[in-house]
């Protein structure tokens, strides 16, 4: 009787001789000495049983690429018989002993294949009773173990990601809610106060008032002119005593204070009301330069430096953007340089962030300590450091030496680019919230 060659590859799959099966340029050879030729053409059918004849190449293959993306499989099984993604699939669980039944195989019934053991298990001998009794006995102990088995994961637990969620993004909003009550709250109250002494002084100067001028005018003293009227000359009359009444007039204010305001609360007054600004590197080879940057920051899309600006078209040295991701329209102004700031600049203050490329000449002439020795740990201390690099790409040692925001775009799919630009913002906005900024950003 001719050998079956779809219950040879699914029992050769059971018993893990697959992989050791030996073949030549035309045929497989299986267990016993079972040959059959490579293009056999099997009863399994293409297109969900009603296409061509599927032939035996193709099922090994199935079985030797399956961990692979159809891709991968597309191009790993070029030049053999050519098969759909569903037919792959189907073939994939009836032919691992997973599913009894198969599209591919018209009119098959559950009962049609059996359901078979490994062969290294199965006993051999020539009494026919005692191996239909060991086998019975083999298959009930396998369906007792199988009965005890649990399901790790399905179809959903396979789409979480360990160590993947938003719990960040929701503690830094709640910091950032937290911050702004308290401003307002803070706000508020010095308003309420502000008001409350103003009402006390003007009550207070006005009863003043009206009992100076009833005093005056029980002694016969005519009342002043109204101030800056044309009679101030007129009526001005000399005191008889004039350091008295100095003396006097000196109480009624307090002594000038000789405190100046603190650096902190000079450089919140200084950087009030103007736009962060954010350095790229100057590098032509940079994957964020100015070429590419207004783009990326503003409407979260990624283009090669090279592929953003026209052909011939200058980079600029200084440009703007408007900031949407997470603010009102029409946005925050934000400032985008390859130009750091003098080194005694006040624009210092308003730096909040710098794209680093890995090399340290990027920060020669900053005004922060070690940059000569190629120390960035005061530098990033003032702005929030960060990195973009192409998936796949070597990562430069300097960066996994600094404390900056490391993050990968991909080469190709564009749709992922917006979360990373909101993480960048994310990153920046904690960093400036935590140094209780006063810009607008």
């Amino acid at each position: 009787m001719a050998a079956d060659p779809i219950s040879l590859i699914r029992e050769a799959w059971q018993d893990g001789q697959l992989a050791y099966m030996s073949e030549d340029a035309t045929q497989y050879r299986f267990r016993n000495d079972v040959s059959l030729p490579k293009d056999y053409k099997t009863a399994m059918r293409a297109r969900g049983g009603t296409g061509e004849a599927i032939d035996l190449r193709t099922l090994v293959l199935v079985l030797r690429y399956l961990n692979q993306s159809h891709g991968e499989f597309v191009k790993n099984t070029k030049g053999s018989q050519s098969i759909t993604y569903t037919d792959r699939k189907d073939l994939e669980v009836f032919l691992t002993g997973k599913k009894n039944t198969s599209k591919c195989l018209p009119g098959l019934a559950d009962s049609a294949v059996p359901s078979f053991e490994p062969a290294a298990k199965r006993l051999r001998t020539d009494d026919g009773a005692l191996a239909v009794q060991s086998a019975a006995a083999e298959s009930s102990a396998m369906a007792e173990v199988l009965s005890r088995e649990r399901r790790l994961r399905d179809r959903n637990t396979q789409l979480l990601i360990p160590g993947k969620s938003f719990k960040r993004v929701l503690d830094f909003l709640q910091h950032a809610q937290k911050k702004l009550s308290e401003k307002e709250r803070a706000a508020a109250g010095h308003k309420h106060r502000q008001d409350a002494s103003g009402s006390h002084r003007s009550s207070s100067g006005a009863s003043g008032t009206s009992s100076k001028r009833r005093e005056e005018s029980s002694h016969g003293v005519p009342p002043p002119p109204p101030p800056g009227g044309p009679s101030v000359a007129k009526h001005h009359r000399p005191s008889s005593h004039p350091q008295h009444h100095h003396s006097s007039a000196s109480k009624g204010r307090p002594p000038p204070s000789s405190s100046k305001p603190s650096s902190a609360a000079r450089g919140h007054k200084e950087v009030r009301g103007l736009a962060p600004i954010i350095i790229v590197p100057a590098a032509a080879t940079a994957n964020i330069n100015m070429a590419n940057a207004k783009e990326f920051l503003q409407h979260g899309v990624y283009k090669l430096p090279h592929e953003a600006l026209p052909d011939g078209a200058p980079r600029p040295a200084v440009d703007k953007f408007m900031r949407t991701m997470g603010r009102e329209p029409p946005g925050v102004p934000y400032v985008i340089t390859s130009k750091a700031p003098d080194i005694k600049s006040n624009d210092w203050r308003r730096v909040v962030a710098v794209f680093v490329s890995g090399q340290t000449w990027q920060f020669k002439d900053w005004p922060f300590k070690g940059i000569q020795e190629g120390n960035l740990a005061h530098a990033l201390s003032k702005m929030q450091g960060i990195y973009v690099g192409l998936k796949g790409d070597v990562v430069p040692e300097n960066i996994k030496k600094w404390n900056v925001l490391r993050l990968e775009v991909p080469k190709g799919d564009r749709h992922k680019d917006r979360p990373i630009v909101a993480e960048i913002f994310a990153a920046i906005d904690k960093f400036l919230s935590a140094m209780d900024s006063q810009m607008a950003y």
